[in-house]
């Protein structure tokens, strides 16, 4: 299988075998390219998962889950992007056995590699346990001054400009 025959991934350039990120991505921005792009290099499996994919329609969640996986493989085609339905708990360590059931569910295997957002939440995402076999990388994301909340109300002023400067040139309409 190829989990065997790529054990030794640094001769690779990618540090971890399988890696993912999870956000809900509701309205693709250059931030979140920034972390997908950073979950590809590092490792040899990388994985999106798309969190309440089970919501659409409302004011925070506009896009289904169809919609926003076409968003992200609109730049990336290839990219493997998973639903991740919400189950109604939050910074809990039981959110972080979730996440990694989701992920044995899809890949067969656990990650090596959580990346995220500086965001002190995920500290009470994971057990120590679960831990010693997982490294999480933090970025952060005051890098890009842009949120998904202020994308959304660019799109309902229709203020094409600002919306525009903060999307991939992939979403923009024809």
């Amino acid at each position: 299988s190829d989990w065997n025959a790529t054990k030794n991934t640094s001769e690779m350039g990618k540090p971890y075998q399988l890696g993912f990120i999870c956000g809900r991505f509701q309205m693709l921005h250059l931030g979140h390219l920034s972390l997908i792009d950073e979950i590809r290099k590092q490792s040899f499996k990388p994985v999106v998962l798309v969190g309440s994919s089970d919501k659409e329609r409302t004011s925070v969640n506009p896009f289904s889950f169809k919609e926003r996986k076409a968003m992200i493989q609109k730049v990336y085609p290839d990219q493997e992007v998973l639903p991740l339905p919400d189950i109604g708990v939050g910074d809990v360590p039981e959110w972080g056995d979730y996440l990694f059931q989701t992920i044995l569910k899809h890949e067969g295997r656990l990650p090596d590699l959580f990346l995220s957002g500086k965001e002190s939440k995920i500290d009470h995402w994971f057990s120590k346990d679960k831990l010693e076999n997982m490294t999480i990388l933090r970025i952060d994301r005051a890098k890009i001054d842009i949120s998904a909340t202020r994308l959304r109300e660019y799109l309902i002023a229709d203020k094409k400009e600002q919306w525009m400067r903060y999307v991939p040139k992939e979403l923009y309409p024809d």
